[in-house]
């Protein structure tokens, strides 16, 4: 599979429910707390390789007041968004993005593929918390295709990359 052979009604449920959730005052910022919280809670050696002590307070006070996370978690929102952006007409091009950023996440020492398993589950929560009953069971099964196509063409880049080094 590959993105071109994502069907319509899978990119519209993840479109739509991408832009209900930016209709959320801070969405980025609250996205974004909400899933590395439950990532760090879950795999807290991902603190470390976001460069963050792996003594930092998870909870979501302390997350906000750290102004470096709350920069670096709206950053993380911002390119799903981007990529998310891209879906649909130009899928040679998002594969290529996503190799690129695969490439990328090697050289800062992410060459574990349970990293983008932890990472997706975490996003689910925090779309859940935040979208409520919006997040369908359907809805999610969308997130779930997309977000593994994303990640397949990081973890394949991520795989080539390993072996060369």
């Amino acid at each position: 599979m590959g993105f071109s052979d994502l069907d319509f009604a899978t990119i519209h449920d993840v479109i739509n429910s991408w832009e209900r959730l930016r209709q959320l005052k801070d969405y980025d910022v609250e996205a974004g707390t909400l899933l590395f919280s439950h990532m760090f809670d879950k795999c807290p050696r991902t603190k470390v390789l976001f460069g963050f002590p792996l003594d930092m307070a998870t909870d979501h006070d302390s997350l906000l007041s750290n102004r470096r996370f709350k920069a670096h978690s709206k950053y993380m929102i911002s390119m799903l968004g981007k990529a998310l952006n891209m879906l649909g007409p130009d899928d040679e091009l998002l594969t290529e993005v996503m190799s690129d950023l695969g490439k990328k996440h090697v050289q800062l020492g992410i060459d574990d593929e349970a990293y983008y398993r932890v990472m997706g589950d975490s996003l689910f929560v925090a779309l859940g918390e935040l979208l409520g009953k919006e997040f369908s069971p359907q809805v999610e099964e969308s997130w779930t295709i997309v977000y593994g196509e994303l990640t397949s063409a990081m973890i394949k880049e991520m795989r080539q990359n390993v072996l060369l080094k």
